[in-house]
C-alpha cells in the first residue's frame, strides 16, 4: 500500500512538473501586433498639370505603431484627373481636385490632390505703351498688357518696369486675374487716367515714368524672367534691342498718339508694333 502510494505522489510530481506546448496554450498569441487601419500621405497638396508628387501608404497596427504597407494595390477614382502608377507616383492630368487611394488586406486609406493649371505666360504679353501725352504727360501714361490664353490667368506677383536701373518695379497685387483673350491696363496715376480717357483703369499705379526719348518697358514673370519686352525709340542705355528687333528706332509715337502691337502671334520685333491713337483695352 505504502509503495503505490508512493509511486502515485512521484507520478503525480512528473505530471505537475510538465509545462503544455506553447501551441496548446490558450491564451498566448504569437501573431504579432494586428493590422488596425490604413494611413494615405501624399507630399503635396496640390500640383501642376503634368508634374508629379509621391503618395505612401501606412498600416496602422493595434500596438499604436505604423509601418510603410508593402504590396499596396493602388488606384484613382478621378481618371481624367490624375493618374497613378503601383510605386505610387500620382501625376497631374488635367486642373480640377482628385482622390487616390491604396488598399491592402481589407483595409483602405484616400487622399486627394488639387491640380492646377500650368499657366503658359509666353502668352502674357506688352500690347500698349502710352508714353507721350499731349502737352504735359501730367502721368497720364499708362502700358497694357493681353493675356493670349483661352483660359483666367493669375498674374499675382508679375511685374512691369521701364528699363532705368533706379525704378521700382509695378508688381501685380494677390489675387490679380486675367479672364482669357483679355486686357489689363496699367496706368501712371489712375486719377490722370481717368481724366484723359474718361473710366479708370484696371491697375494703378506705377511709380516710374516713361522716357518720351527713348524707353525700354518690360514685362517679368513671378521670378523675376523677363518674359516679353518693347523698345522704344531704340530703349534704354541698360536695355538696348537685340539685332533681331530690326530698325532700333522703331516703334516711335508722336506726342498725343501711343505705340501698340500689331501682331500678336510672331517673336518680339518693330515690325510687330505700330503707332495711332491711344486705344487702351480696346484693340
Amino acid at each position: 500500500m505504502k509503495t503505490m502510494t508512493f509511486t502515485s505522489l512521484v507520478m503525480c510530481a512528473c505530471i505537475c512538473s510538465c509545462s503544455y506546448p506553447d501551441r496548446y496554450r490558450p491564451l498566448l498569441d504569437l501573431r504579432g501586433p494586428h493590422v488596425r487601419g490604413m494611413e494615405l500621405f501624399l507630399s503635396a497638396e496640390a500640383i501642376l498639370e503634368q508634374d508629379t508628387l509621391r503618395a505612401r501608404a501606412y498600416v496602422i497596427l493595434d500596438t499604436g505603431r505604423k509601418e510603410e504597407a508593402e504590396a499596396v494595390a493602388w488606384e484613382t477614382m478621378d481618371e481624367a484627373v490624375l493618374s497613378i502608377d503601383q510605386q505610387g507616383i500620382v501625376t497631374g492630368l488635367r486642373p480640377g481636385t482628385g482622390s487616390v487611394r491604396a488598399c491592402r488586406d481589407g483595409f483602405c486609406a484616400a487622399g486627394s490632390v488639387e491640380v492646377l493649371r500650368r499657366v503658359d505666360y509666353s502668352k502674357i504679353i506688352i500690347t500698349e505703351v502710352f508714353y507721350d501725352a499731349a502737352g504735359s504727360d501730367d502721368e497720364r501714361e499708362f502700358i497694357e498688357i493681353y493675356n493670349g490664353n483661352d483660359y483666367p490667368c493669375d498674374i499675382s506677383g508679375m511685374g512691369i518696369v521701364d528699363g532705368a536701373a533706379s525704378s521700382r518695379d509695378f508688381i501685380f497685387p494677390p489675387g490679380s486675374v486675367m479672364g482669357p483673350k483679355s486686357y489689363a491696363v496699367v496706368a501712371r496715376s489712375a486719377e490722370g487716367f481717368a481724366a484723359l480717357f474718361g473710366r479708370s483703369p484696371d491697375y494703378g499705379d506705377f511709380s516710374f515714368s516713361l522716357n518720351n526719348n527713348g524707353e525700354t518697358v518690360l514685362l517679368k514673370s513671378q521670378d523675376g524672367t523677363i518674359i516679353d519686352a518693347v523698345y522704344i525709340k531704340g530703349g534704354t542705355e541698360g536695355f538696348r534691342p537685340p539685332e533681331s528687333w530690326g530698325p532700333a528706332a522703331l516703334p516711335a509715337a508722336t506726342a498725343g498718339q501711343s505705340v501698340y502691337r500689331v501682331d500678336y502671334g510672331s517673336e518680339p520685333a518693330a515690325a510687330s508694333w505700330s503707332s495711332g491713337p491711344p486705344g487702351p483695352g480696346l484693340r
